[in-house]
């Protein structure tokens, strides 16, 4: 009888398998590594969408305008003065005008003839308050003699007293204007006549003043109403009136000078004050003038304040070469700069380029001018006026051709 056996499965289908096993995963694996190296069109979008690109841009020259706001102001012309004229028993009448509207008067000058008489400037510490003539005595008629004396009239002492030196020195004063003074009788006695030495307005004291050698009986009148006292050394003629003009009884002002430093006040908003500086130049034109300006300087730009002023901001003070001639106190007046308009080549860069922190303004400059802007460096500059999406570089260690970063960094 024959047995039956088993069959036994053939020994090299498991080795098959293992490699079978192993081949796949190593498949796997293959397939794993490849799809990881592999990147799609998308899968590069992403990446570039998340990536943000260095750009630079060139330092470079631009022009710039250096325009900048006008201000509104106020014109102080100094200190005015009015010329006016006593009126006595008949009509102030201006008979001479002995000047005009801009003409300088100094000390001395002969401004005006009303109703006949001269007025006169002399610079005096404080205003005549009295008629002077032979006899008066005090301190206003020291400070005519120290005045004349400047003139080069009066040659006495300064001793207070109108003594015939003074006269022969207001006379001396009037005949240079052109003009004669007023003489009065002055009572000389006998034994003065006989024994005082005749000096003049040229001696070394108050002596009698001569005419042809021989003593004279009279001496001349300083009238309160024939001098102006100015406290400057120049003034201008700001207003005279026509001759033949009757001046009223109740301000017969025949004309009006003013002196001392003219300035304007003005006020700058909180945009606009870096426009300005002290000691810029600046022009100011009078509204309504026919486009008259005259050249001034910022002398002062005062802490800002809102107050009850009109427009809140900085007080700016001007002060100007001169007084416009023929302009009134407080007329309205325009500033600008002198040189706003003009264009300006200056060091520019993007202002996409300029940047800020707690350290003030900078901008990010490649290290290798030939474009790789992997390294930078930090560079603090100034900057100044604005154009056409460029900044003017006031102050920094920038030059032309360098490389500024404006995006990616």
């Amino acid at each position: 009888m024959t047995e039956s056996r088993a069959l036994a499965p053939p020994r090299h289908s498991s080795r098959w398998l293992v490699a079978w096993a192993l081949l796949s995963v190593g498949a796997l694996v293959v397939a794993f590594l490849v799809g990881r190296s592999v990147r799609s069109p998308w899968d590069d979008a992403v990446s570039n969408a998340a990536t943000s690109p260095v750009v630079t841009a060139v330092v470079e020259q631009r022009e710039f305008s250096s325009s900048s706001p006008t201000l509104q102001g106020e014109l102080s012309v100094g200190e005015s003065l009015n010329v006016g004229a006593v009126v006595g028993a008949g009509p102030a009448v201006v008979t001479a005008a002995r000047s005009g509207v801009g003409d300088e008067i100094r000390s001395g000058s002969l401004i005006v003839e009303v109703s006949g008489r001269p007025i006169l400037a002399l610079q005096l510490p404080f205003p005549l308050y009295r008629d002077l003539g032979p006899g008066a005595s005090g301190a206003d008629v020291a400070a005519v003699q120290r005045e004349l004396s400047a003139l080069g009239h009066y040659r006495g002492a300064v001793d207070g007293e109108f003594g015939p030196g003074t006269s022969a020195a207001v006379r001396s004063l009037y005949s240079k204007a052109g003009v004669g003074a007023q003489a009065v009788p002055v009572a000389v006695p006998s034994e003065v006549l006989e024994s005082t030495p005749a000096t003049g307005a040229s001696g070394a004291g108050e002596g009698v003043a001569v005419q042809g050698g021989a003593p004279s009986p009279s001496g001349v009148l300083l009238p309160l109403g024939e001098v102006v006292s100015i406290s400057h050394e120049s003034y201008v003629v700001t207003r005279i009136e026509a001759v033949g003009t009757v001046l009223p009884s109740d301000s017969p002002v025949a004309a009006v000078i003013t002196g001392g430093a003219a300035s304007v006040s003005a006020r700058v908003g909180v945009v606009d004050v870096d426009s300005f500086a002290v000691g810029d130049a600046v022009l100011v034109g009078v509204v309504g003038a026919n486009g008259a300006t005259v050249s001034g300087e910022i002398t002062q730009i005062g802490e800002f304040s809102s107050g009850d002023a009109q427009v809140a901001g900085f007080a700016v003070t001007i002060g100007l070469s001169e007084a416009p001639g023929d302009v009134r106190d407080k007329s309205v007046v325009t500033v600008s700069r002198v040189d706003a308009g003009t264009a300006v080549s200056a060091l520019a860069v993007p202002l996409l380029g300029v940047r800020e922190d707690e350290r003030g303004t900078f901008v990010l400059a490649a290290v290798d001018r030939a474009g790789d802007a992997g390294q930078t460096r930090r560079i603090d500059i100034e900057t100044g006026a604005v154009s056409g999406g460029y900044v003017e570089v006031v102050n920094g260690d920038l030059a032309e051709g360098d490389l500024v970063v404006v995006a990616g960094a």
